[in-house]
């Protein structure tokens, strides 16, 4: 499917494209822009990739501007019998044009009835995100978002590289209590 420009009351989409190649042994797409503009929002060319074979998938995803890589990321699905798991490569981490660190043995693992986390840890000098289920003194089934000195500008950049949208610095928990029954948010 391409699409060379889309544009619905103002909102443009340039060169959307996406492909999908899949048979019995194996699965491949590519979904792309150059460009989407709406209101504030000028997010710059993405492309999100994935290539499967057997019970493996590999995904990347990536944004530029001028040339320039904004936003990387390379990561994996495993699916096995009951449970899937998803993990960052490790080096492939780039935020907002700079290298973030990328815990060793990360990893989601997603079953029927339950998400757990292990070492899902990134960090740039003082900034920190951590990605847990396992929060001490947190009794109720959770999923955690635990910031530290993390600048909202490294993720929101990406939705406008001209003009920041939103400034500020995180510090604490987001917390999804119970994310996969009756789902509540609390902030610490």
């Amino acid at each position: 499917i391409t699409a060379p420009y889309i544009n619905y009351s103002g909102n443009e989409i340039d060169s959307l494209n996406f492909s999908m190649l899949t048979n019995a042994e194996n699965f491949k797409f590519d979904l792309g822009f150059k460009n989407i503009k709406s209101g504030p929002l000028d997010i710059p060319r993405t492309s999100f990739t994935g290539s499967k074979k057997d019970k493996f998938l590999a995904l990347n995803f990536k944004a530029s501007k001028d040339e320039k890589n904004l936003y990387y990321v390379k990561s994996d699905l495993n699916f096995k019998d009951k449970e899937t798991s998803f993990s960052v490569k490790i080096d492939s981490l780039l935020l907002n044009g700079e290298p973030w660190q990328t815990a060793k043995n990360n990893k989601v693992i997603f079953k029927e009835d339950s998400v757990a986390f292990s070492n899902f840890i990134f960090n740039r000098k003082e900034q920190s995100v951590r990605i847990t289920d396992k929060l001490q003194d947190y009794s109720k089934p959770h999923l955690a978002f635990e910031f530290e000195n993390f600048k909202l500008s490294e993720i929101l950049y990406y939705l406008n590289p001209q003009d920041r949208l939103v400034e500020g610095i995180l510090d604490g928990n987001f917390i999804i209590e119970d994310p996969l029954k009756d789902t509540g948010i609390v902030t610490k």
